[in-house]
């Protein structure tokens, strides 16, 4: 009789194991979906568009990098976040010397 208890807490946990497991799948899911979309936008809308690092776009204007941040910072100048780095558009970085 024990063991019977035993078993049937066991899969009794199993199963609450296998709700979390279906639950964090969907999460997984619907953030992968997320990202996708977000891809999507990202690359249609600037689908010619060359991007540049922020050492990038200070090289390109003979800038400070601290600068192009503290431009990102102010709202001045626009950029993408991918992956943990900002990318500016080199057309932008190019319009602020205008």
């Amino acid at each position: 009789m024990r063991e019977f208890v035993r078993l049937t807490r066991n899969i009794f946990n199993l199963v609450s194991l296998l709700r979390d497991v279906l639950s964090m799948m969907k999460d997984i899911h619907e953030t992968q979906k997320e990202m996708e979309a977000d891809i999507r936008e990202f690359t249609g809308k600037w689908d010619n568009e060359v991007w540049l690092t922020c050492k990038e776009a200070a090289a390109l204007i003979r800038m400070s990098e601290k600068t192009i941040r503290n431009w990102r910072e102010a709202g001045k100048l626009s950029a993408k976040q991918v992956g943990g780095r900002y990318l500016f558009a080199r057309s932008e970085v190019l319009k602020q010397l205008k």
